[in-house]
């Protein structure tokens, strides 16, 4: 029935709620399982060195619920995609033609650029 299921996870308690049912789902229909995780971009106007330090965290925290989902679904590194953007802007279409931001991917870190 599906091919592939892509489950947009925010470390929130549905989104976990969210990443059990779709694994079972996964499993079920014999599904590749893509999880993606979109943080918000760092604003530009912060300058040096507040800018990378602001990303540095910003990515260290989207990597732990990253991993989080990771460790929910079992999926593969190349199916764990970490996305930078606006969710609703960034996840349609990931998990089959790389639409959105993608700024790095897998598991375990570090994130290899996709």
């Amino acid at each position: 029935m599906f091919k592939t299921i892509l489950l947009a996870y925010d470390g929130s308690d549905h989104a976990k709620r969210a990443a059990r049912i779709a694994k079972m789902e996964a499993e079920a229909h014999g599904a590749r399982l893509v999880v993606v995780h979109v943080y918000e971009p760092v604003p530009d106007y912060l300058g040096e060195p507040f800018f990378q330090e602001a990303l540095k965290r910003r990515l260290e925290r989207a990597e732990k619920v990253l991993v989080e989902a990771v460790g929910l679904t079992g999926v593969p590194r190349e199916d764990a995609l970490l996305l930078e953007g606006r969710p609703a802007e960034a996840i349609p279409g990931s998990g089959h033609r790389g639409e959105g931001r993608p700024h790095r991917h897998g598991y375990p870190g570090p994130w290899g650029h996709r």
